[in-house]
């Protein structure tokens, strides 16, 4: 947002160099980007007027002109600018010996067709104001004074202040409310009210206004002005004060529009009386509406959009846009003001749904002051009687506007101002804030009762008034305490402690964390979750968030595509994050749960000349994800199961269920190659994911005396069915509980044609070892056919030979 200086400085007193408090201001949350002057400074440009003028070169269109600059003295310039030539009008001329060229270069006189230039006329350009490229002549008003520096007379020292508002402090969107907040900031004192150009209601003209949609416009008022003359430009110093704001001129009741609604933050709206039939409706659209947008183009709305219309047909979409038919224009002469209270969520609805953005709809939405639009209605008659003449009417309304004279009531105790600042303001420091915020309170039992001023839309709760209170008292005046309590977490979870160290785990490993939205796009959705219900989102932001996710697989793909397309092969990434579940009973539909998932993909290693390299795969997550449960305590427990599977964006055969004591917490497996095509990928993905809070973290690892004898091993080879799992051959064997055996693992499955397709072989190594003595050769025997034996008896298996 852009504020002229000297525009701010009108409603406020004594005068000031608002640069002196750049940083005050800032300090106290109101950013200020930048402050700067409109134009360097030049000189010797002034107002000349056009006595006579003659067309020496019809090709290049190059005219000689006679330029009164003073009272006696008239100079001659040749310029090629383009001018609609009329004797008597005004325009800025740069004289020799003008520093107006970038560089400082100087305007010396020139000789064009044998005739010597002794200056330039000036537009926009040669001036470097205002941002614009366009080489058409200033044509200034009739008024100006001949001989008048250009500098002081377009206001060029003003100063503009460049300021970022957050979306909580509406009340700063106008010149008077980012005075008042630089009055209570900077000491200053703020003019109440605008001096009005004097008005009598000469016309008894009314309409009959029917608000029928009370909760969504409150309140609504209008005024009819008969006999304007619009067919004439905006005054300069409206003009000038709009563009210094960064708004350009573009007709008379457009800029009288744009003056109130920048200066007293109120949008007043304007209509063709003429094409008004009679009353005055505020409802909701229905089915059969029309709202013409263009000229050439009407859009049908549905019954949902808050709307303003006549007998016969809407006028307006309320606080976003008129209708094209009733727009004035130059030769209107009777006009219809609206003032009105629109609620937020009503304009923000109807701009949404509709794709319609205008500054009217910016501001409702933001949010206004509720009490401004009888003022702001006699603001906007004022300048139109005083610019376009004419008759104005009394201001006529819908008697059951809601009356919003009863201010909000605040209650802020003492004990919790100090509690959250870690401080002690005295009483009277906090009355003094107060008074100076404009509130109005009384203080009983520790305690005051604040009343909000109605354009403060911002403070609801006690909290924000103890950090307007905060900002204004300043947060450097705060005393620095130390915290009272320590740097660690006293109740941190088990919870929070695995998965802490699953991510220290996985960095170790090479992965990256990633942090993606919450948020799933149709087009994912229609994807991998065709025929899922998820989450949907009642206004989403966009159409890539219209869906909660039911899982991190997409978010982390994402990431994978996005980094393959930047030639980044080699993938290792992890996520922690809540996803959504459908329920399956009723009571509520979806759930939040703790999920942690990681993604492998491109080749194991990264390429060396002594490395032998490899594509990811299905193991090598698995090995990964194994470590993570180890930390568990509980990795004797833990199965994997290709059965009843729950995402199908994994491969059918290269995916599997993760289960701890038969409870399922989570899945792991490649991504189903029919979706390369979708994705546009030609690389190996591989994917798990862990529901954090179905694990269990109650089982601690115990710690044993280190053996000081010997260990010793023994393989043996077996031949079981293919059914059966090897997770289940070592499962027997550990259950057993056989004395002495430290150790199991697998180190071979093998399928031969000898032992027929129904069978494999695996080859199983067991460690055997005592802490108290050395075993002996019968000892080791003697265990080695208790294995075989319990293996045979429970899958048949038998020895290889």
């Amino acid at each position: 947002m852009k504020f002229s200086a000297s525009w701010l400085k009108e409603w406020l007193f004594p005068k000031f160099d608002i640069s002196n408090f750049h940083e005050k201001i800032t300090n106290s949350g109101l950013e200020i980007e930048d402050i700067y002057t409109i134009s360097n400074k030049f000189t010797r440009v002034v107002v000349g007027e056009i006595v006579n003028f003659k067309n020496i070169c019809k090709i290049n269109k190059i005219n000689v002109f006679k330029i009164r600059i003073n009272c006696n003295d008239v100079i001659t310039v040749v310029s090629d600018i383009n001018i609609y030539c009329r004797i008597g009008i005004k325009v800025p001329v740069a004289l020799v010996g003008s520093n107006i060229f970038p560089n400082n270069k100087i305007v010396n006189f020139r000789k064009i067709y044998d005739i010597v230039s002794e200056g330039i006329i000036c537009s926009y350009k040669e001036l470097c104001i205002y941002n614009t490229s366009t080489n058409d002549i200033i044509e200034l008003n009739s008024d100006a004074p001949v001989g008048y520096d250009i500098y002081k007379y377009f206001m060029l020292y003003d100063k503009i202040v460049k300021v970022n508002i957050t979306p909580n402090r509406s009340d700063c969107l106008s010149i008077r409310g980012f005075a008042r907040e630089i009055s209570i900031i900077c000491g200053k004192k703020l003019h109440k009210k605008r001096n009005l150009f004097n008005f009598n209601n000469n016309i008894k003209d009314i309409f009959s206004i029917k608000n029928l949609a009370l909760k969504h416009c409150p309140k609504y008022i209008g005024r009819i002005i008969k006999n304007v003359n619009l067919n004439l430009s905006s005054p300069f110093w409206m003009k000038n004060k709009l563009r210094n704001c960064g708004i350009d001129s573009i007709d008379v009741i457009s800029d009288i529009i744009n003056y109130v609604l920048l200066e007293l933050g109120q949008p007043v709206n304007i209509f063709n009386l003429d094409k008004i039939t009679k009353n005055i409706l505020v409802r909701f659209s229905n089915n059969t509406d029309f709202f013409c947008i263009k000229k050439d183009k009407s859009i049908k709305l549905q019954n949902k959009y808050l709307v303003v219309s006549d007998d016969k047909e809407i006028i307006s979409l309320a606080g976003i846009i008129n209708s094209k038919k009733y727009d004035v224009n130059m030769y209107t002469k009777n006009l219809f003001l609206e003032s009105a209270y629109f609620n937020p969520d009503s304009v923000l609805f109807s701009s949404k749904n509709l794709n319609l953005s205008t500054n009217f709809s910016n501001h409702f939405i933001a949010g206004i002051d509720p009490l401004i639009q009888h003022e702001s209605i006699e603001y906007a008659t004022s300048l139109i009687l005083k610019i376009c003449g004419g008759n104005a009417g009394p201001v006529f309304s819908d008697k059951n506007n809601i009356n919003y004279s009863t201010k909000k009531i605040v209650t802020l105790s003492k004990i919790k101002v100090n509690k959250i600042i870690n401080n002690n303001i005295n009483n009277n420091d906090i009355n003094h804030i107060l008074n100076k915020l404009n509130y109005d309170f009384k203080y009983y039992n520790n305690q005051w009762f604040v009343s909000v001023p109605s354009w403060r839309l911002d403070i609801n709760i006690e909290e924000d008034l103890i950090e307007d209170i905060i900002r204004i008292y300043g947060y450097n005046n705060i005393q620095k305490k130390p915290f009272l309590f320590l740097s660690v977490k006293p109740n941190e979870s088990l919870l929070d402690v695995f998965l802490d160290k699953s991510k220290i785990l996985l960095a170790n490993k090479g992965y990256h964390e990633i942090i993606s939205y919450s948020f799933l796009s149709s087009n994912y959705k229609k994807i991998f979750y065709p025929n899922k219900d998820l989450l949907e989102l009642l206004n989403p932001m966009s159409s890539d968030s219209l869906f909660m996710r039911p899982s991190l697989y997409c978010g982390l793909i994402n990431a994978v595509i996005y980094n393959i397309k930047r030639n980044i092969k080699n993938i290792r990434l992890f996520e922690s994050g809540l996803c959504f579940i459908k329920n399956n009973n009723n009571s509520i539909n979806f759930r939040q749960e703790l999920f942690l998932s990681g993604v492998l993909s491109g080749k194991y290693y990264n390429d060396h000349w002594d490395i032998n390299n490899k594509e990811v795969d299905f193991f090598d997550l698995k090995g990964d994800v194994e470590s993570i449960l180890g930390l568990t305590g509980k990795l004797d427990f833990i199965e994997f199961k290709n059965n009843n599977f729950l995402e199908s964006l994994l491969h059918p055969t290269k995916r599997a269920n993760i289960y701890l004591e038969n409870n399922l917490i989570g899945s792991i497996g490649e991504i189903h190659p029919k979706f390369d095509k979708h994705l546009n990928i030609n690389q190996n993905i591989v994917l798990f994911e862990l529901f954090i809070e179905k694990l269990s973290f109650c089982h601690l690892t115990k710690v044993s005396k280190i053996s000081i004898y010997p260990s010793t091993r023994r393989d043996i080879s077996i031949i079981i069915p293919n059914n059966i799992r090897v997770f289940d051959v070592i499962k027997e064997i550990k259950n057993s509980s056989i004395k002495y055996l430290s150790e199991i693992n697998i180190f071979d499955v093998y399928y031969g044609k000898e032992f027929g397709k129904q069978y494999k072989s695996i080859s199983i190594s067991l460690i055997l070892q005592s802490d108290k003595k050395t075993l002996e050769v019968h000892e080791i025997n003697f265990i080695i056919n208790q294995c075989i034996e319990i293996l045979f008896n429970k899958f048949k298996a038998r020895l290889r030979n």
